[in-house]
């Protein structure tokens, strides 16, 4: 569900992780090795809990109170989708087939 679905929910909506985040890294940002532009895709241990005070916040304050952040991950999503590491013709003719 979206945010703005749930906001006359509030009162009844406990925002968390679906699974532990034992077991998830723990700071994409530590990560030396990751692509720049792929880094700003991933979201580990701390960027997960982030993200979920966020959406608490904006459950609870409303979708102004984060806009920029919900603008800037729709950036990254839109950068995700328009870039040609994530369009391998190859890829999806492989997938396809199964």
């Amino acid at each position: 569900a979206t945010l703005g679905t749930l906001l006359g929910l509030a009162d009844r909506v406990d925002v968390s992780a679906s699974c532990s985040l034992l077991h998830v890294p723990l700071d994409a940002k530590a990560e030396r090795d990751i692509d720049p532009q792929i880094a700003r895709w991933l979201a580990f241990a701390k960027q997960k809990t982030q993200e979920i005070v966020v959406l608490a916040r904006g459950l609870s304050d409303g979708t102004d109170a984060v806009a920029a952040e919900l603008a800037a991950n729709r950036a990254d999503l839109a950068s995700r989708a328009d870039a040609a590491i994530t369009r391998d013709p190859a890829v999806r003719a492989r997938t396809a087939a199964i």
